[in-house]
């Protein structure tokens, strides 16, 4: 029972590693450069949220971004984001990442892997 559960969580872990890399790597490579500005923040906790408006293909957008920051950056600041086609209301800040979680991620998915394979071979 515990080898069926330690596939389950390596496919979840890197499941998820492989998901989130192919995600930002293709709004990186091809998404549309926009100029957005930050409208306002939501606070939640210690973090802050910024609340991007951008228009984007003729239609006007204001989303919450989903990676938080201490740093409260200024009302009406611009940023530049990316923007895909089918995905106009999940903007990618130029210069910011998730790489560190689906590292981790990966990294916690072929620690499974091993654990599954190691207990294989007992």
């Amino acid at each position: 029972m515990m080898d069926v559960l330690l596939y389950v969580f390596t496919a979840v872990w890197l499941g998820y590693a492989g998901y989130g890399a192919y995600w930002e790597w293709r709004t990186k490579a091809k998404g549309d450069i926009v100029q957005a500005h930050i409208k306002a923040h939501e606070h939640d906790g210690m973090m802050y949220y910024p609340v991007l408006g951008y228009t984007y293909l003729g239609t006007y957008h204001e989303v919450r971004y989903h990676l938080g920051s201490r740093k409260k950056y200024p009302q009406g600041q611009a940023v530049t984001v990316r923007v895909l086609k089918n995905r106009p209301d999940k903007p990618e800040v130029e210069g910011r990442t998730n790489r560190s979680a689906y590292l981790f991620s990966a990294f916690v998915g072929l620690a499974c892997l091993a654990a599954s394979i190691w207990l294989a071979l007992r």
